[in-house]
C-alpha cells in the first residue's frame, strides 16, 4: 500500500514525505539546521578589506563554513556587530570566489 493512498490530509502527507526524504539521506544543512547557503560571493580586490555578507538568518550567526577557489583564508570582522541579517568578513587574498554555509 502506498502512503499517499492512505493519508488524505495534505499537511500530514507533506510531513510524511519530509520524513521519508530524511530517511533516504536526502537532507541538506538548511533542512536539518537553521542555516543559509550563500554564494558565489566575490571578495574585494584589495587584500584584508572588510565586506558585508547579507545572510537573513533571522539571528546573529554563531559560525560559518567557507569554501574558496584560491588558497585563501576567510576570517571574522567586527563580529560584535553581526546581526539578524548581515555579517562582516575579510579575506587574505584579493578577488576570491566564496561560498558559505552560515549557521
Amino acid at each position: 500500500m502506498r502512503i499517499e493512498q492512505s493519508v488524505t490530509n495534505v499537511d500530514i502527507l507533506q510531513k510524511v514525505r519530509d520524513i521519508l526524504q530524511a530517511l533516504n539521506n536526502r537532507i541538506n544543512p538548511t533542512d536539518n539546521w537553521q542555516a543559509r547557503l550563500l554564494g558565489p560571493i566575490v571578495t574585494p580586490g584589495v587584500v584584508d578589506t572588510e565586506f558585508t555578507v547579507l545572510h537573513n538568518l533571522g539571528r546573529a550567526p554563531t559560525n560559518y563554513i567557507w569554501n574558496v577557489d584560491k588558497a585563501a583564508v576567510v576570517y571574522d570582522s567586527r563580529r560584535a556587530n553581526w546581526d539578524v541579517s548581515q555579517m562582516f568578513l575579510k579575506c587574505n587574498v584579493a578577488t576570491v570566489t566564496l561560498y558559505l554555509i552560515v549557521l
